[in-house]
């Protein structure tokens, strides 16, 4: 797999997942996890990222088994990181 360079549109919208990210506490990820089934919005967003990481498992305790697994800090993500492959 071969990563090509990011465009120059797309580098705020890196800085501006990193700063969000970031600012999650983990109080609200104990919360999401505590549900016992996500709303639709989290369910979604959850599900786009466990495909992202190649998970094909995108049910509920998959979402939850990786939230506890995985800590993922976007500051380790390359300058040129792009989802896209050539």
């Amino acid at each position: 797999m071969k990563l090509r360079p990011l465009s120059p549109q797309v580098e705020p919208l890196i800085k501006e997942a990193k700063k969000a990210v970031g600012s999650i506490k983990s109080e609200t990820l104990g919360e999401i996890r505590a549900l016992r089934a996500p709303p639709d919005i989290i369910r979604d967003i959850l599900e786009a990222v466990l495909r992202l990481m190649g998970i094909l498992d995108t049910s509920w305790v998959s979402m939850k088994r990786y939230q506890n697994n995985v800590f993922i800090d976007m500051t380790l993500i390359p300058k040129n990181f792009s989802t896209s492959v050539a």
